[in-house]
């Protein structure tokens, strides 16, 4: 989470999230994945699961970046566009998934506040125009790079919103 606030969370120690990702309750696994107090030991064993648990894990704050790395790699598009939604990411995780076969993943990168300025130039010329969108959406585009944007096109676009994922 890039902007906002959170909620201040209650320090839960280690043994309790281990005994929680030992349990391998499916239904539990996405919460305890996500939630920033989780251990850093935990993301990793949790993100070799199911692949909604292992989206949690790439939403996750503490998720430590060898595991981001990884799920950046991920098999199912829906982890690895997880990972492109996440704020912050690491500059070289988002050129990476900025390349992704999937538009769904590129979306993410393009609406990711944590994405440089031109890694969002080239999503603007993406071929889908989802990406594009969510590239001209991005409020880290310079608005005299928006503005030639929306000049090569006739003018479309808006360019308000954005944010993280």
């Amino acid at each position: 989470m890039c902007a906002g606030t959170r909620r201040p969370t209650r320090a839960v120690p280690s043994v309790s999230w281990n005994v929680l990702a030992a349990t391998r309750a499916h239904r539990c696994e996405p919460q305890v994945a996500r939630h920033p107090a989780c251990p850093p030991e935990a993301p990793e064993s949790l993100s070799r699961d199911i692949d909604g648990v292992s989206a949690a894990v790439a939403s996750n704050p503490t998720c430590p970046p060898e595991v981001l790395i990884r799920l950046s790699r991920h098999s199912t598009y829906s982890v690895r566009g997880a990972v492109a939604g996440r704020c912050p990411c690491p500059a070289g995780i988002l050129d990476s998934l900025s390349r992704d076969h999937k538009w769904e993943v590129r979306r993410n990168v393009a609406a990711n506040t944590s994405s440089s300025v031109s890694l969002l130039e080239r999503l603007l010329r993406d071929y889908s125009p989802e990406v594009e969108a969510a590239a001209a959406a991005n409020p880290g585009l310079p608005q005299a790079t928006l503005a030639m944007w929306q000049l090569a096109r006739g003018g479309a676009g808006s360019g308000s919103g954005g944010g993280c994922g």
